[in-house]
């Protein structure tokens, strides 16, 4: 059978783009990470985002204190599998309790809602010679613009 690799995360809570995110950089090894983005499992995404010092993101890092002391770890563990995303592998395990926990809580913080997971590699664009070459592009375009 396969063996499925177990990590183990602190699940720290930040603030990810337009979501709260558990940070994952603790667990995932480098040779795992395909992208730039820090790897992490959304939790929450809201369409106007979170604030960096904002209630909300007190509110859901005391509701995961809480968690893991009443299941007395310091640690979660979870386990990757791959799903219909390519780029990502879906998040299952405690980690992925606590995840629907936090959600069922702060519902009303939630504009969407995709099953844990963490994107690890680029998404694919029409072909891999095209991704190259737009990645190509806009690395041009950036040294351009400095």
């Amino acid at each position: 059978g396969t063996t499925k690799t177990e990590f183990k995360t602190e699940a720290n809570i930040i603030v990810c783009g337009r979501a709260l995110a558990v940070d994952l950089s603790d667990a995932i090894p480098k040779e795992m990470r395909k992208i730039k983005t820090v790897p992490h499992m959304t939790v929450l995404f809201r369409n106007e985002g979170f604030q960096v010092d904002g209630e909300e993101l007190k509110a859901v890092r005391r509701e995961r204190n809480l968690y893991l002391q009443k299941e007395q770890k310091n640690f979660l563990s979870f386990t990757l599998e791959k799903w219909h995303h390519a780029h990502s592998d879906r998040i299952r395990g405690e980690l992925g309790d606590l995840c629907q926990c936090l959600r069922e809580k702060f519902k009303a913080f939630c504009d969407s809602e995709i099953e844990p997971h963490v994107s690890l590699r680029p998404k694919a664009l029409k072909s891999d010679n095209e991704a190259k070459s737009t990645q190509h592009d806009s690395e041009k375009a950036k040294s351009a613009s400095l």
